[in-house]
């Protein structure tokens, strides 16, 4: 018995510093202490309702909190890869909406008024950067229709490899300009319809990112017949910045993150420029035509390069 009230007592001294120090300290002194500890109850509550995605929140920001009447309306969601899992972390995200939050009445209201009269339709947009772990969110100002949600990956820009060009031969350009520039990518720009009313609280937008094109090919040595490691390969047919892809040691290349839409054949013809270091460079065409499947694979003969000549 005295034992059970020695430890009784223990308890209610301990119950009590806590207190007097989370009184004493200073706010937010206990954020990462709750941010440990609230998906450890809430994964062992009985009869828990929120789903396993809520809890990941608390580790990423609380993006998805339940907002109130003192708190503006978000759009938040998560990107993913075609395969549903793998998260798409880096770029940008740009909400359109049409922003009623100074207007009378509904969204929905506000927003049908605006299809017969188009200068009703207070159209914004507002971007953020998309976390490493594939969520993003964006503060509206009030009531607002959610038209849809674009995703922009992140380009890293260089200048075209040694031994190659993404400019046509006899165009006029400065060496350092984006006319110039090349880069990589593996997903495309994606849109996201939504149409749907947020008069406030939250609205989940999670999508998934579209991986584009995929160009594949073979480069070997026009003499030998052997394949050509570190050969570059440029996409020409396409708006600026081109996007390009090296050869492995079979001389083997993967070219990917094409946007069929942003295609620019001439005489239903894709052109790609293949060079080296050591051999010449040279063009490549490949028929496309709208509503094609896919790109079909080529094989690149290149020359030896000649003292003297590129």
């Amino acid at each position: 018995m005295l034992r059970l009230l020695a430890s009784l007592a223990g308890l209610g001294l301990l119950a009590l510093f806590l207190l007097l120090v989370r009184h004493d300290a200073p706010a937010g002194s206990f954020a990462a202490l709750d941010s440990e500890v609230r998906p450890v109850l809430a994964a062992g509550a009985e009869n828990a309702s929120t789903p396993a995605a809520e809890l990941e929140f608390v580790e990423d920001g609380d993006i998805g909190r339940v907002t109130g009447v003192d708190r503006p309306p978000r759009v938040y969601g998560r990107l993913l890869r075609e395969d549903g899992e793998t998260p798409v972390g880096g770029g940008s995200l740009r909400l359109v909406f049409e922003d009623y939050h100074d207007r009378a009445g509904s969204p929905e209201g506000a927003h049908e008024k605006s299809l017969a009269d188009f200068s009703l339709r207070g159209t914004k947009m507002l971007a953020t950067t998309v976390r490493p772990s594939g969520w993003w969110f964006v503060d509206l100002p009030g009531k607002c229709w959610i038209v849809r949600a674009e995703y922009e990956p992140k380009l890293e820009l260089q200048l075209p490899p040694s031994g190659i060009s993404s400019i046509p031969p006899g165009a006029s350009h400065r060496p350092d300009s984006r006319e110039e520039l090349v880069t990589r990518r593996d997903l495309i720009t994606t849109r996201f319809e939504i149409g749907k009313p947020l008069p406030s609280g939250k609205l989940d937008a999670s999508f998934r990112i579209e991986p584009g094109l995929c160009q594949i090919g073979m480069v070997l040595d026009a003499r030998t017949q052997r394949p050509v490691a570190g050969a570059n390969v440029v996409l020409r047919s396409m708006p600026r910045p081109c996007l390009y892809a090296t050869t492995d040691a079979d001389g083997a290349f993967r070219m990917t993150g094409i946007d069929r839409s942003s295609l620019l054949p001439v005489g239903g013809k894709l052109t790609f420029v293949v060079g080296g270091q050591n051999h010449m460079q040279m063009t490549r065409e490949v028929a496309w035509e709208d509503g094609q499947e896919g790109l079909v694979a080529f094989k690149v003969l290149l020359q030896p390069r000649v003292s003297g000549r590129r």
